[in-house]
């Protein structure tokens, strides 16, 4: 369903390099700028459906109740 054109017009679907499932509720208070683990919500989606991972909150680590799926 999601999809953009890179910067060769090509068009990327976001099925054929991800596995999109409904996520966790982080706790703000843990995240960190340094963090490992990028976490992307409804706000990092914007526009025409583009996904803009440059500017999101981090965290260090996995919470321990975190599930497979959702990594």
């Amino acid at each position: 369903m999601f999809a953009r054109k890179d910067l060769l017009e090509t068009t990327i679907c976001l099925s054929n390099i991800a596995t999109l499932k409904n996520g966790y509720a982080f706790q703000s208070s843990k995240y960190n700028a340094l963090g490992k683990w990028k976490i992307l919500t409804i706000t990092n989606v914007s526009g025409e459906r583009y996904i803009n991972d440059e500017d999101c909150n981090c965290i260090i680590n996995l919470p321990n109740d975190i599930q497979d799926h959702q990594v």
